[in-house]
């Protein structure tokens, strides 16, 4: 949402994501914010850590992490590795975003069926 509104106003009054999370919620009824990292070219970078550690005022912060079915394609033992990583994390409330979708052809049928596995097993 913030990259959203960052290319709408890139001079907008809010210059970092906890800025506007603060400016957007805080004191508005909305307590905890449940983040959705599912695309490993998006939570590889770190930006998970930087928001799971991050200085948040006035609202929680947890998320979700795991892989998409339309992201199989990027799924590797790497990418894995950096999933249980990232489940140690006290933020961390779940793994999410994982499952078979063969209505759309992102990642092949036979490559969504082996990287759900592990995931959805806990096992390698």
């Amino acid at each position: 949402m913030f990259a959203l509104y960052r290319s709408k106003y890139p001079d907008g009054q809010y210059e970092t994501v906890f800025d506007f999370v603060k400016g957007a919620y805080v004191g508005k009824g909305m307590e905890t914010i449940v983040d959705v990292w599912r695309e490993p070219e998006v939570f590889m970078r770190g930006t998970w850590k930087e928001l799971a550690d991050g200085k948040w005022e006035g609202i929680k912060y947890r998320f979700v992490n795991g892989v998409h079915p339309h992201e199989a394609k990027s799924f590797t033992l790497i990418v894995e590795s950096e999933i249980l990583t990232v489940l140690s994390h006290p933020s961390c409330v779940g793994l999410g975003k994982i499952g078979l979708d063969y209505h759309y052809t992102r990642s092949c049928c036979q490559t969504s069926s082996n990287s759900v596995r592990p995931s959805a097993t806990g096992s390698h």
